[in-house]
């Protein structure tokens, strides 16, 4: 449930606008930081096709996030599009 509010966290970041790919983590990872027995590997925003972080987020892109809560490392993500700099469609 953690990872997935997290990934809502992002997504609600780019509705407000966000194109930072470093806004869009800090904002997952508040999310993660914030649920207790959850421990954040990392909470970023990539261009879908590299997988690199790019200056400012457009197009296709892939929210990824990995925790680990308890011995079980667990890890989500989500897709979408960024048409026009404005509100995010998920794609996947």
């Amino acid at each position: 449930m953690a990872l997935h509010g997290a990934l809502d966290a992002g997504l609600g970041a780019l509705d407000t606008g966000e194109r930072d790919p470093i806004r869009v983590g800090e904002a997952m990872v508040a999310v993660l930081d914030a649920t207790d027995g959850v421990e954040p590997d990392y909470a970023v925003a990539v261009d879908a096709a590299t997988l690199g972080t790019p200056q400012r987020l457009g197009g296709e892109v892939r929210l990824l996030v990995a925790a680990t809560v308890g011995a079980v490392r667990l890890i989500d993500n989500i897709g979408l599009v960024l048409e026009n700099a404005d509100t995010p469609v998920a794609v996947a």
